[in-house]
């Protein structure tokens, strides 16, 4: 059964009001394309090691099952901690954007600056540097964001 009604995990402050953190997870279980999935990595990491493929792949109910199990624990750390920091190392080793090169189109697409991601700022923003070092901060609600084309634009409002 679908939860249509999600329950808020932690309360959350953003620019000095506070708000509910309701958190939405897409795992990749049996589609190889275009980026990977949880059973390809298993089955190259195998090989790779000279082991046997299981009989059967990961189902469903056993990836749900040790998802929940970790996010549990990582939950309970986030709450404690009052913050990213203690994860962010670890979700930075495992993101696949750093050192992506992507456009940002600005002035309707007249000018195009090439960047290089880097991670994310201390506010949880995508963090980007062009070739002269600039920093920039792009916000999910002042930029559409099309990683498999490398491009970021500013939308118009």
């Amino acid at each position: 059964m679908i939860n249509r009604h999600p329950i808020p995990l932690l309360p959350t402050v953003y620019e000095c009001v506070r708000a509910p953190l309701v958190v939405g997870v897409g795992i990749n279980l049996d589609n190889a394309e275009p980026t990977t999935c949880v059973n390809r990595v298993i089955a190259e990491r195998l090989a790779r090691d000279g082991l046997p493929l299981p009989s059967t792949p990961v189902t469903r109910e056993r990836l749900l099952a040790a998802f929940m199990n970790c996010f549990e624990a990582l939950h309970g750390l986030l709450a404690s901690s009052g913050g990213f920091a203690p994860l962010e190392e670890a979700y930075l080793r495992q993101w696949l954007h750093t050192d992506q090169e992507v456009s940002l189109e600005e002035d309707g697409g007249v000018t195009d600056v090439r960047l290089t991601v880097k991670g994310l700022t201390s506010t949880g923003y995508l963090l980007a540097v062009d070739g002269k070092g600039a920093r920039y901060e792009l916000h999910p609600d002042g930029n559409s964001l099309d990683f498999f084309k490398g491009l970021v634009r500013k939308k118009v409002p």
